[in-house]
């Protein structure tokens, strides 16, 4: 029987609920955690001695070796049986010529008619095969919110663009992210709650960084 999302949180609101660490502020968080990528994972393969040289990025924009750019994005989905949505922040692989563009409007809110941005999915999506490269739309939102993506390969029965389309299911939700949360009822016994991101609810919330590509976790709903 799949998990109900009220029942879920019902079951363990006595023990505190869902927690998950933060590895930037080292504090547990109540809830679920976003799921985050620092870079992406074409940048992790490049060797930590290369990187200062190969890479120019922050957290929002990242240029491999001067010639592939990406930009940071989240990528949402309703939760089956409730009105919540579950974000993934992911990078996206975009032209050159959107990248200046986005760039240089970055600081403020988009103007009418700006975007959607065609481009590629940057990262490796736990609980999903073969993510990388998944053709997108980056739609541009105002707010200093990073954008949303829509997946454009519906043409392919993959399951995360059925997730994206019909919804996602909380029991599938729970085995992604079992490894970033725990009951803290859990938590009195030997496990530690640690998720190994570094994301702090601001809206970074990024990889691991031990150049492994794995992601870590944020608090942030359009800010993962």
């Amino acid at each position: 029987m799949e998990l109900d999302w009220n029942q879920f949180f019902d079951a363990c609101r006595d023990d505190g609920g869902p927690r998950h660490r933060c590895a930037e502020c080292d504090t547990d968080h109540q809830g679920l955690p976003d799921l985050a990528f620092r870079f992406p994972d074409d940048v992790f393969e490049v060797p930590a001695s290369e990187r200062a040289l190969r890479v120019q990025h922050s957290s929002d924009l990242c240029v491999l070796d001067g010639e592939r750019h990406f930009l940071r994005a989240v990528l949402p989905m309703a939760i089956v049986g409730t009105e919540a949505e579950y974000c993934y922040g992911l990078w996206v692989e975009v032209s050159g010529a959107v990248f200046e563009r986005y760039r240089a409007i970055f600081d403020d809110d988009p103007p009418p008619g700006e975007g959607p941005y065609a481009g590629r999915v940057g990262n490796a999506i736990p609980g999903y095969a073969d993510t990388l490269g998944l053709g997108v739309r980056a739609h541009l939102v105002p707010d200093g919110k990073r954008p949303r993506l829509e997946l454009t390969d519906t043409a392919h029965a993959h399951d995360l663009v059925e997730h994206q389309r019909r919804g996602v299911e909380l029991a599938h939700l729970l085995r992604v992210l079992a490894p970033f949360i725990d009951r803290a009822g859990d938590r009195r016994g030997d496990g530690d709650g640690g998720g190994d991101g570094d994301g702090d609810g601001g809206g970074d919330g990024g990889g691991d960084g031990d150049g492994s590509g794995a992601p870590g976790e944020g608090e942030g709903g359009d800010g993962a």
